[in-house]
């Protein structure tokens, strides 16, 4: 399935290890066997101390309480397009129904923001 998440402006001041994470898309349901996936990104106005963005999908049984998310590419400090990584990032979906796909963003202190795009593609490997 490919989502691709338009242009999005972003603000936090979360410094946890993972990031905090910003959904774009609506839940829908997990293909069996899915469970691979990559990403592509463009990042305008990135700004704060240490902030950092990569594109992420969520998983869940039961939408009001969603497993934590993974970043399914590097994630960036600059401006610019971040092309996928090259091997394609194995994501844990066993026994979930929905996922979802959006950003992980973090500080290392204060607020930052970012203004992004991409696209998140997850596939049977």
């Amino acid at each position: 399935m490919i989502e691709n998440m338009p242009w999005t402006m972003i603000t936090t001041n979360s410094t946890a290890a993972g990031g905090e994470f910003h959904a774009v898309s609506p839940w829908r349901a997990i293909a069996p066997g899915e469970t691979a996936a990559r990403a592509s990104m463009e990042v305008a106005a990135i700004t704060g101390t240490g902030m950092q963005v990569a594109a992420a999908v969520q998983t869940a049984n039961d939408p009001r309480n969603p497993d934590a998310h993974a970043a399914v590419i590097t994630a960036v400090t600059t401006n610019g397009v971040k092309d996928p990584n090259a091997a394609a990032t194995t994501i844990t979906v066993d026994g979930k129904r929905w996922i979802r796909t959006g950003y992980s963003v973090k500080v290392t202190s204060g607020t930052g923001w970012v203004r992004v795009a991409g696209r998140v593609e997850t596939w049977l490997p």
